[in-house]
This record gives structure tokens, sequence and C-alpha cells, in this order.
């Protein structure tokens, strides 16, 4: 939420008058929010923007390897079927894969078991 003085602040022009720089990040009802006319001053004094585009397959497997790997494991927590079904729930979300990567360790670890079938995916996602 972006605040009344945040607005007051940028309305009083100290873009030109002090090396103030402000980074403004959030997910897309973020922007959505920003597209409201009350806050057409902040988004003309945007210079930068990024936006995290979806995940294809591929790179929704590998992104997953890579967060496994940085966490220090060494083996296949989370078999390819069950990515598969976590691309189909999440669609490439960056977000939701981590929401549903996130329960599955959780479910793997209460239940002493890998996720090796997508029946177990499935009842996750439901």
């Amino acid at each position: 939420m972006i605040s009344r003085r945040s607005r007051e602040a940028v309305s009083l022009r100290v873009d030109a008058l002090s090396p103030m720089a402000l980074i403004l990040v959030g997910q897309t009802e973020f922007w959505d929010k920003l597209q409201m006319q009350s806050y057409t001053a902040i988004r003309q004094r945007m210079d930068i923007q990024c936006k995290m585009p979806v995940l294809d397959h591929a790179q929704v497997k590998a992104y997953v390897k890579r967060h496994l790997t940085y966490a220090g494991t060494d083996h296949e927590l989370i078999s390819d079927e069950a990515l598969e079904m976590i691309y189909r729930y999440s669609g490439g979300s960056a977000r939701l894969v981590n929401k549903v990567c996130t329960s599955t360790l959780i479910y793997g670890c209460q239940n002493g078991k890998l996720l090796k079938t997508s029946f177990k995916a499935q009842n996750l996602l439901v």
C-alpha cells in the first residue's frame, strides 16, 4: 500500500531538489494500484520497471532444482512427474512454484517420504 506521505514526498518535487531515490517493490496488484489517477505523480517519476515473466516447464524444473541445490541437497526430492503437476498448478508463476514446493517439502518431511508420484502431488494441490 502506498502511503499518503509517500505521495506527498513525490508531490513536493523532492526528485528535482534532492538525490533521494525510492525503490518500490510489489506484485502485480501493486502495479494495478499505481495505475489509479491518484498515483500519476509517482508513476511519472518511475525510471526503471522490471517484471518477472512466467516460467515455462523447463524453467520451472531448473528453478526448483537450483533452489534445492542452494539448500544443500544432492539428490532428487521432487520427481519429474510431481514437477509437471507443480508447473500445471502454478502456471509458471514463481510465487506459486515457491508456495507449492514449500508445501511439498513440508509434506515430505512430516511423512518421511519423497514426493515421487503425481497422486501425492495432486493431493497437495487440491
